[in-house]
């Protein structure tokens, strides 16, 4: 092997593809060369420095240079000026001065004004420049307060069209509280319609239309992203998203049309007001104050992004927070697509700004940096770039390699010049090994890059990387193409490949999920499993996630912004609004399930002397936006969407809320920590709140634990093993086990304890033992943090404190329907020959749910095999008169044309029709009456042992205003 290095003749930095023609016979070199790998190390390109201390920099492509604005500090000649800057010469052709302490600049669309933020203490005002003349032609001043105190700029924006337009971001220094609001100056007249300091946005950017501008609030808590929208009067609010940008203070804001991009590595699509992407690899800002740039050019399709060394705040390094490098994403998926160093380290950045071809610039604290660089800015005649990625083997398991294989086509009429194609990993997967044909492939942690040179048109290279996963979920590679040349076509510039690593399948099996969660919640309607997602776990972090139980893959992922409160999660009953209490701020978190983009509000938990957190929720019957929760440990209440009813609950120290099976009726524990007695209480939701009934018994019961809750109809099993019945006047039962996660199915008699090693069950109504289930080594149950929740017809999922959740399928939670013995009045009702399959279970009418069902047998003279289900249905569905049959039949509610409906749908003997069968519904399950307006679709067929079957979807409206069931009848 041979090293050598290159540098050009006047020692400037490379910065363009160079060709390489190595002979054999060179010096130490034997033989035939097979191949030679060249990695070009790209650094600043040719850079300058002005010794200038400026505040803020901006460039005019009418008249090609850079103006800057010069402090007072800066000393004569140019102290409180602003300047033009040559950037090819470093030459100052011009200046004008402003007084006092110029600052922020802002260039209306046509080049015609230049706009100057002049915050002299005790008087804010606002100069314009003819850029023309180069002169003053206007100053006005921002405004006073209601106290007469200056009002200042904290950012200002001009109107794309309108150069006499101006908007101001104000503030003022009277209080800690500083914005006070977004104003709009017309030829430096205010216009009457302010938005007021309330709605605060202290950063503001432009959007692709003239009329609509973005709006942030990196200063406090409420981190909220907003609309402003542009009127005669002046400005007016539009849509608002809290956290959509980031949790920290500090952070900035640039916009390119309807494309925000923020300093923490969020992008966001404006006018649709939700997140679509991350630089990948951002670190989170430093500190109080964002320690890095952005500056997006979708023009030349960059994004280009400026970061200290090292995202620790707490580091010692003394270089922690020096700028040495500038990176290149890729504004389609977000990936780096060149980092270059700047040849020194800086020990501050601001103002990053793109100048000419391929020219970028910022400043320091007491100088300007002016670069070129044609490896970071495209400048080369046009090509058009396509890449493609194939997967495979999918689905596949854990430690079984797979392939992506990359393909980058230049579809172009001119040569890519250095064409680098580039690939980033999902988080959990390790490469094993890649090719790239005759380039030589560099991998660096998750990510893997080959430079393929210049690429002709109509040619293709491959990029081959096979990998392997330790865990289940979507595993991804995310494949960029760039090259010198600019790319008018930039949306076949990238391409993902996905491969899934899926769940082991079987009647009885555990998997293992690495994810850090501490809520987990039942989807039913869509199948999924929601989770709560902390900050220290590995992949989507401080997130909600919708996870397929089957397959171990997150279908949905949604952001939070904060940390969310353990045992604090909850699903409306009509499946549309998931609830998250936060740890970190006194708001729960509510999500838009069925909205576009799945819109989310912050509902403010009213401060009281008994805490600002929801411990625990549970939403109310309806339309889902009516919740009750108790605050801290000590205090219960609920809210009809943001607004608190006035009446709560106090009460002694106690655990979490549980519903009954009567509805508006909850149980809770609280104990006196005084005399050591616990009591089971219970709480009735009011017009106004809530209202205690008093105790229903106290225990002196040793071990008992209260904390860690599952209630499912009227029964409430504690971490501690003590089961309860809410309807009893003596409520606890019996103790199950020895403790463990908790998790009650009132409706298959069901209760768990999960522990690290293994899942128990019991018959809660025999309390007998089912018998346990292993779990996987390396698992570890929480009794205290824990959850253990029902999915599916046989599912468990366990969160444990490992960062890993546990989910599990077993026969013994999915027990075989037994015949249920039917009061007298309806064996009078039906005759003895009848034969009817019941669907018991309740279903509301406003549910979209799918429910599980419950088989009942009138009479069992015809139904030798027990199951449920009478000779003459068994005929009719297909099934064994002499086995056991599960349930083939689904119930549900849904809405038709507008119309509310319930159907049924279950297979049917091809040639065996109505009236051989027949419908009845109830509204109590004890009177039953003809069901006649049915409407019945053969939705497909199927062929079962040489018999054709039709399956049957039937549809009728809902009869009942209330609660009702459906049922099949078999008329002989």
């Amino acid at each position: 092997s041979a090293k050598f290095s290159m540098a050009a003749a006047d020692q400037s930095y490379l910065d363009v593809s160079r060709a390489v023609t190595v002979s054999s016979s060179a010096a130490g070199l034997s033989g035939a060369v097979k191949s030679l790998g060249v990695r070009e190390t790209f650094a600043a390109g040719r850079k300058k420095h002005l010794a200038l201390r400026t505040n803020d920099l901006i460039w005019d492509p009418v008249r090609q240079r850079i103006y800057a604005s010069v402090p007072e500090s800066a000393g004569p000649p140019y102290w409180s000026h602003v300047v033009a800057i040559d950037p090819a010469t470093l030459a100052i052709t011009s200046s004008v001065a402003v007084n006092y302490h110029p600052g922020q600049l802002a260039m209306t669309s046509g080049g015609e004004a230049l706009y100057v933020v002049r915050n002299q203490s005790g008087s804010g005002g606002i100069s314009k420049i003819s850029l023309d003349s180069f002169q003053v032609t206007k100053t006005f001043a921002i405004g006073r307060t209601s106290s007469n105190n200056s009002l200042y700029a904290s950012d200002i924006c001009t109107v794309a069209g309108k150069p006499d337009l101006l908007v101001v971001s104000q503030f003022h220094t009277e209080s800690s509280s500083s914005h006070h609001g977004v104003a709009v100056y017309d030829k430096g007249v205010r216009r009457s319609l302010v938005i007021d300091g309330g709605y605060v946005c202290n950063r503001i950017e432009p959007s692709a239309d003239p009329s609509v501008f973005f709006g942030y609030n990196s200063q406090s808590t409420e981190f909220g992203f907003r609309k402003l929208l542009l009127v005669d009067q002046g400005l007016t609010r539009g849509e608002e998203r809290a956290y959509l940008i980031h949790d920290r203070y500090g952070i900035d804001i640039r916009s390119s049309g309807n494309t925000v991009f923020s300093t923490a590595g969020a992008v966001v699509d404006g006018q649709g007001m939700q997140e679509v992407g991350r630089l990948a690899g951002m670190p989170k800002p430093l500190g109080y104050e964002s320690e890095s740039l952005v500056f997006p050019d979708l023009a030349k399709s960059r994004v280009y992004h400026m970061e200290a060394g090292d995202p620790d705040f707490y580091s010692d390094d003394p270089d922690a927070y020096l700028f040495g490098k500038v990176v290149a994403y890729d504004p389609v998926n977000y990936l780096p697509l060149q980092v270059t160093g700047l040849g020194r380290n800086y020990p501050s950045a601001k103002s990053l700004i793109r100048w000419g071809d391929f020219g970028l610039a910022f400043r320091t604290d007491d100088e300007v940096v002016v670069m070129e660089n044609q490896s970071l800015v495209p400048s080369s005649p046009a090509a058009d770039l396509e890449v493609k990625v194939q997967a495979g083997p999918a689905p596949t398991a854990p430690g079984s390699p797979f392939t992506y294989t990359v393909k980058v086509t230049n579809l172009g009429g001119n040569v890519a010049l250095n064409t680098v194609a580039s690939a980033m990993l999902s988080a959990g997967q390790k490469i094993s090994s890649a090719s790239g044909g005759v380039a030589v492939p560099v991998i660096s942690g998750n990510g893997v890059s080959a430079s393929f040179g210049n690429l002709p048109p109509g040619e293709t290279r491959s990029l081959v990387v096979v990998a392997t996963a330790a865990s289940y979920g979507s595993c991804t590679l995310t494949a960029a193409a760039t090259s010198l040349a600019m790319d008018p076509v930039t949306s076949n510039n990238s391409a993902v490949g996905k491969v899934n690593v899926e769940f082991a399948q079987g009647a009885n099996v555990a998997n293992l999920l690495d994810l850090d969660a501490n809520n987990l919640v039942a989807d039913p309607t869509r199948g999924l499993v929601w989770a709560t997602v902390l900050a220290s776990s590995t992949g989507p972090a401080s997130k909600v996630v919708a996870i397929d139980p089957m397959t171990g893959i997150i279908a949905t992922t949604l952001p939070l912004g904060d940390t969310p409160l353990a045992g604090s999660m909850a699903l409306s009953g009509n499946g549309r609004f998931l609830y998250v209490g936060l740890y970190n701020v006194p708001q729960v978190h509510r999500i838009d399930l069925e909205g576009a983009g799945h819109p989310s509000i912050r509902i403010p938990i009213v401060y009281g002397s008994y805490g600002t957190y929801a411990t625990s929720i549970e939403v109310l019957e309806g339309d889902g936006t009516t919740f009750a929760m108790t605050r801290g440990s000590s205090w219960m209440e609920v809210y009809d969407g943001t607004v608190r009813r006035p009446l709560g609950t106090p009460y002694q120290r106690g655990g979490v809320l549980q519903p009954t099976g009567t509805p508006g009726q909850f149980t809770y524990f609280s104990v006196d920590t005084w005399d050591k007695v616990f009591y089971l209480r219970r709480l009735l939701i009011t017009a106004t709140g809530t209202e205690e009934q008093g105790f229903v018994s106290h225990l002196y019961e040793t071990g008992f634990g209260f904390y860690n809750l599952s209630g499912n109809g009227n029964l409430t099993l504690t971490e501690s093993g003590h089961l309860f019945d809410a309807t009893k006047e003596t409520p606890f039962i019996t103790k199950l086990g020895d403790g463990g996660i908790p998790c009650m199915d009132e409706a298959k008699q069901r209760a768990y304890l999960a522990t690290s090693a293994s899942v128990l069950a019991f018959d809660t109504g025999s309390t007998s033992a089912l018998g346990s289930v292993a779990l996987p080594p390396g698992f570890v149950a929480s009794e205290y943090r824990g959850k253990c929740i029902r999915w599916g017809a046989d599912g468990l999922a366990i969160s444990g404190d490992n960062k890993k959740i546990c989910f599990v399928r077993w026969q013994v939670v999915n027990p075989a329907p037994q015949p249920v013995a039917v009061e007298p009045a309806l064996r009078a009702m039906t005759s003895a020959s009848a034969q009817i399959m019941t669907y018991v279970a309740q279903v509301e009418l406003d549910a979209v749910s799918r429910i599980s069902q419950a088989l009942v047998e009138p009479s069992g003279e015809m139904d030798p095999d027990g199951d449920g289900i009478s000779d003459g249905l068994e005929y009719l569905l297909g099934y064994s008169a002499t086995a056991w049959s599960a349930d083939p039949s689904i119930q549900e509610i849904f809405v038709r044309d507008g119309t509310q409906v319930i159907g049924l749908r279950f297979p049917r003997r091809a040639g065996v029709a109505m009236p051989s069968y027949g419908y009845e519904f109830s509204r109590d399950q004890v009177n039953w009456f003809p069901l006649g307006d049915v409407g019945e679709t053969v939705v497909s067929t199927e062929v079962r042992g040489g018999v054709l079957f039709e399956n049957i979807e039937a549809v009728s409206r809902v009869p009942s205003s209330e609660k009702c069931s459906i049922r099949l009848r078999w008329n002989p």
